[in-house]
């Protein structure tokens, strides 16, 4: 069965499973903590603008 080349460029990539499953681990925790942090500071924000208001 031959393949087109994107799917090969997959198959190249799949030869080496712990260093692609390693990354995409890094990049998913990496989205997840952006955006928690990026909420964090922006309830920190809000908390603080609310508090010098008043």
């Amino acid at each position: 069965m031959k393949r087109p080349s994107p799917l090969r460029r997959l198959v190249d990539a799949s030869k080496l499973p712990h260093s692609t499953i390693r990354t995409r681990i890094a990049l998913v925790y990496g989205g997840v903590f952006l955006v928690l942090g990026t909420a964090l500071l922006a309830t920190v924000n809000l908390a603080s603008r609310a508090g010098t208001e008043t």
